[in-house]
């Protein structure tokens, strides 16, 4: 289990926002049949970090939803990101400290927080 930001000494830090699932290599110069290569990967193997910091937008609602995203789409869009190992930010995780603050998309809707109904619960 890493261990919190305050208790350890960090030298290499990586810091990322606006992250869509959706977003991957499709494998231009990589072999055929390899599977394809996710954000989490690159940053693994250039910076290899001991710590991640979000700085918003860690999920994005769906485009089918339009407006504000209900909670449940929001919660379901996080359960994804960090249990579908096809994405690799699970196993991107492990042995890391995360820690980041939330914007916008990370309540729900674009340019949207403060006025949104269950603010809390969205974070």
């Amino acid at each position: 289990m890493p261990q919190s930001l305050e208790s350890k000494a960090l030298s290499r830090i990586a810091f990322g926002s606006c992250h869509s699932r959706n977003a991957f290599d499709n494998g231009n110069d990589a072999a055929i049949g390899s599977p394809p290569i996710s954000i989490w990967d690159v940053i693994r193997r250039e910076v290899n970090p001991q710590a991640f910091l979000w700085t918003g937008d860690a999920v994005y609602p769906p485009r089918k939803v339009k407006g504000d995203a209900p909670l449940h789409v929001l919660i379901d869009e996080y359960r994804n990101m960090l249990f579908n190992s096809s994405i690799g930010y699970s196993s991107f995780r492990k042995g890391i400290v995360v820690s980041g603050t939330w914007d916008d998309h990370d309540y729900g809707g674009n340019d949207r927080g403060k006025e949104l109904p269950s603010r809390e619960k969205r974070r």
